[in-house]
């Protein structure tokens, strides 16, 4: 954001109606560092470091100079606040250490921090423990010498009794198949309880295409459990089943938005005095959930429920500002022995294999991608994710295993015809399967859009003639 956009912005608008608000004019502090702080909210940032506030902005050098007064040692509008401390709210501007906030946010940082840690304590669900290794044994046949399984091996046996539970990892690396195992193991310990299971995402595309997934992870657990009394657990967990007990929704739908508030109502139904009805709460692309909206969800999740995010820190971001998952997903704690012991024992594996999965007793992290066989895809997701230009385009002109470099002409904005792009849609590896269904006559439409989805054209642009 460029300095004008700031100083002319609806960031400096919004400054100023703070500062009105506690009496002060146009060009005070006030309205400078609340100006300041929504200029930051803007791009995604929901406090700055007073010693340098610029910084994140794009300031031009000639603008560097533009003077910002310094933040006074008291005052009514300014709250200071200790590590760790909490704000009384009455401030517009919270200061702690090096950060200034808005007193909102830091208010919704507070309490999400708080939820989270009193939800992380050393209380657990009480497991037991034959049946969970029966069980870790029966979903997962390959064994524990399947090294690409691990992970989700890890996740089932590490998440299945925690309050609250942080699985990552990026596309197809079987996130969704984990959360259907650890929920039947969760089932299979208390058979009795039918309370709701909720699924949420931040948009109702995320939370159908999470229930498509759902069901497809049930279809095979059914196979690989055939032989085994698991059906009616499965059942449970199959959206096409009257036993269902799974309910996908958005986050918003799930909270229950007021039309109509009124004052001292907040903007949802269920809070922290109206706790949703949910023995479990798994909330998919977390890296999508901004702070405000993660805070409320969490107050309304009951003290007696299963908590579990699930994302990928690095693909896409919050909505709105203040992203949760990357600093949640950075956080590495050492595991104590004892619990190391205990997660390896219920996974039948030998103590610390595959423990780099597990970057804290809370976060488990798979890698393994099951969609692709190519190490040279991998290895661009990889360059791309570091921001390595240079060696990601070095690796895309290279064209190995599969990967097509198409060049458009010197001086053209069109794709060339026919050759190089045609085998590259057409052949085996692309539309091929699905042009050679459809020649051979009338064919089911599932079989056809799952032809379809085996192969994906993604575009940097959506717009124009190269869209």
């Amino acid at each position: 954001m460029k300095m004008k956009e700031v100083v002319d912005g609806p960031a400096a608008s919004l400054g100023r109606l703070v500062a009105r608000a506690f009496g002060e004019d146009d060009s005070s502090a006030l309205a400078i560092w609340a100006t300041l702080l929504y200029a930051h909210l803007q791009e995604g940032r929901v406090y700055l470091d007073h010693s340098d506030p610029l910084d994140g902005l794009d300031v031009a050098e000639d603008e560097k100079n533009w003077k910002i007064p310094s933040l006074p040692g008291q005052a009514g509008w300014l709250e200071d606040v200790p590590a760790n401390g909490t704000a009384s709210g009455k401030s517009p501007l919270v200061r702690q250490g090096n950060q200034l906030w808005l007193a909102r946010y830091f208010l919704y940082n507070s309490e999400l921090k708080g939820a989270l840690e009193a939800r992380s304590g050393p209380a657990r669900f009480d497991i037991d423990e034959s049946l969970i290794r029966s069980d870790i044994t029966s979903l997962f046949p390959a064994g524990p010498g399947d090294v690409n399984e691990r992970g989700q091996r890890l996740a089932a046996a590490s998440l299945a009794d925690l309050r609250f539970g942080l699985l990552t990892g990026g596309p197809g690396t079987g996130k969704t198949t984990s959360l259907a195992k650890m929920l039947m193991l969760i089932l299979r310990q208390d058979p009795e309880n039918r309370s709701p299971i909720l699924l949420l995402a931040p948009t109702g595309k995320a939370a159908a295409r999470l229930k498509e997934s759902l069901r497809g992870a049930v279809n095979k657990l059914r196979e690989i459990t055939a032989a085994k009394e698991y059906g009616s657990m499965l059942n449970r967990l199959d959206p096409d089943s009257a036993d269902c007990l799974v309910t996908s929704s958005t986050i918003h739908k799930a909270l229950g938005s007021r039309m109509n508030r009124r004052e001292g109502q907040g903007p949802f139904w269920h809070d922290v005095g109206n706790k949703l009805d949910a023995s479990v709460v798994i909330v998919d692309e977390v890296s999508m959930v901004d702070l405000a909206l993660m805070a409320r969800l969490v107050a309304a999740v009951p003290g007696e429920a299963r908590l579990l995010f699930v994302g990928d820190a690095e693909q896409l971001e919050s909505v709105e500002a203040g992203p949760v998952l990357p600093e949640l997903a950075a956080a590495k704690e050492t595991i104590p022995p004892s619990r190391m012991q205990e997660v390896a024992t219920r996974a039948s594996l030998p103590e610390g294999v595959g423990m780099a999965h597990l970057p804290s007793p809370r976060h488990v992290h798979l890698s393994h991608n099951y969609r692709t066989e190519s190490a040279a895809l991998m290895e661009l997701a990889r360059l791309a994710n570091a921001g390595k230009v240079d060696e990601f385009l070095q690796t895309l002109q290279a064209g190995k295993e599969g990967i097509v470099w198409i060049r458009l002409p010197e001086g053209g904005r069109n794709l060339p015809q026919g050759g190089t792009v045609q085998s590259a849609f057409m052949d085996d590896a692309g539309y091929g399967p699905l042009a050679e269904l459809l020649k051979a006559g009338p064919v089911e439409s599932g079989k056809a859009v799952k032809a379809f989805d085996q192969f994906r054209v993604l575009c940097a642009l959506r717009k124009g003639p190269d869209g």
